[in-house]
Order: C-alpha cells, then structure tokens, then sequence
C-alpha cells in the first residue's frame, strides 16, 4: 500500500512540474540532436546486430558490439559522444533525483499495464512462461553465475541499450522521420527485441517514457540510471523470489 501511495504521489508531482514547464515554454522536446550518419554504415551496425540476436551465442557479445559499434560509428563521422548524449547536462545529484523519481512514475504507468496483462492471459490461457534471463537467474544455484547475471542485468545492459536505442536509433530516425514515429518506432522494437509478448506493452511504455526523459533533458544518462532502476527493482524482486522459496 505504501508503495502505491508513494507512486500516486510521484505521479503528480511529476504532473504539476511538467505543467510548469510547458507554462515557462521549457517543454520542447526538441534537446535530442538528429544523427547525420549515412545510411549504409547505419543499416551495416543493425544488420550485425540483427544477426547477433539470431545465431545460438550471438546474445553474449550483443552489449559489446552495440557498444563499441556505435562509438566507432561516432568516431568515423566526427560526432562527439559527449556533446551528443548531453553528458554534461545534469550533475550527479540532479541525475540520481531524476532516475529514482522517473523510475517512480514509471511504476506508476506499468502497473495498471500489467494488471490488464494478467487478466488477459488469464482469461484467454496465454503462455506465462518468463523471460530467458529471467529463468537462468531463477535457476542458477552458483552465486558466481548469479552476480554475473545480476552484472549483466543491472549495469551492461542498460548501458548497451541506451546507447543502442535512445542513443544511436532513435536521433537516427528522428533525422528521417516525424518525431512521433520516431519515437514510437524506436519504442516498439526496444520492446521487441526482449522477445517476450507478455512483457512487450510493459517494455513498450519504458521505451516511451525513456525517450521522454532523453527529449526533455538531453542527457542519455538520466535514461541509463532510470533503465538501471527498472531492472535493479526487477532484478531484486526475482532473487527474493528465488531465496524465499528455498
């Protein structure tokens, strides 16, 4: 109960700021720089990456090409990471604030998703088995593999889809497409490629409220700390699960 109160309250604070700022013209969405890279280099990183998500060991080395393919991309065509992911934009203190208060109203939005979620599954008998990692961290008894996966979970890859979705994809389609369906789209395959459908609309509003984050303040990082809570909170919540059952 406490933690609904606290969401509700999270929610309108969230509320009457960004009211204040469209009230003060500060809500622009317009601080999310297009990328000018050509096609073919761009299509040339997705299309390996696409092929990364297909083949049996492709998964592990996913956040190390998303990574390292796009700073190289950055690299070839001059753009500064720094300047284009707004690392500069909000101190330590603002990020932390923004990550933990965002996270709130995130929760705030997914539950109602996810009560709707269970009762069409339960009404029309659809698969609830969980999501891969879920299951190997649910089922790993060494603790060496369990850290390693609560590492991959938690810190690499938020990171590595940061830098993938909100930082690479989604300037790149803003540059030739509307910003809605840029952000849209760019939502959409977020929470497609996690290839869970259970989990899609969930995943699909993070992508939504991510890109918002990153439109409004500028700074990539505030989406990493906010993807970062997401599955911090995810992540704990199975090992408790785990060990409770034990």
């Amino acid at each position: 109960m406490g933690i609904v109160v606290l969401v509700l309250i999270s929610l309108m604070a969230m509320g009457m700021v960004l009211r204040r700022l469209r009230q003060r013209g500060e809500l622009t969405f317009t601080r999310v720089q297009p990328l000018k890279i050509p096609d073919s280099d761009a299509l040339l990183l997705l299309f390996i990456l696409s092929w990364l998500m297909v083949i049996p060991v492709g998964a592990w080395f996913f956040p190390a090409v998303s990574i390292g393919g796009v700073i190289w991309l950055f690299r070839r065509h001059g753009i500064d990471a720094r300047v284009q992911w707004g690392s500069e934009r909000l101190s330590w203190g603002k990020l932390v604030g923004l990550a933990l208060w965002t996270y709130l109203v995130v929760m705030g939005l997914l539950l109602p998703v996810s009560w709707v979620m269970d009762q069409l599954a339960a009404r029309f008998h659809w698969d609830m088995a969980p999501q891969i990692a879920v299951e190997l961290l649910l089922e790993s008894g060494s603790p060496w593999k369990v850290g390693w996966l609560l590492f991959l979970a938690v810190i690499l890859a938020p990171v590595s889809e940061e830098i993938l979705f909100r930082g690479f994809l989604y300037p790149l389609l803003k540059l030739r497409l509307p910003v809605g369906i840029a952000w849209v789209l760019t939502a959409a395959i977020f929470a497609a490629i996690h290839f869970h459908a259970m989990t899609f609309p969930q995943l699909f509003v993070l992508g939504l409220v991510l890109a918002a984050a990153y439109e409004i303040t500028g700074s990539l990082a505030l989406c990493v700390g906010i993807h970062m809570c997401f599955n911090f909170v995810s992540a704990g919540v199975l090992l408790v699960i785990k060990y409770a059952t034990v």
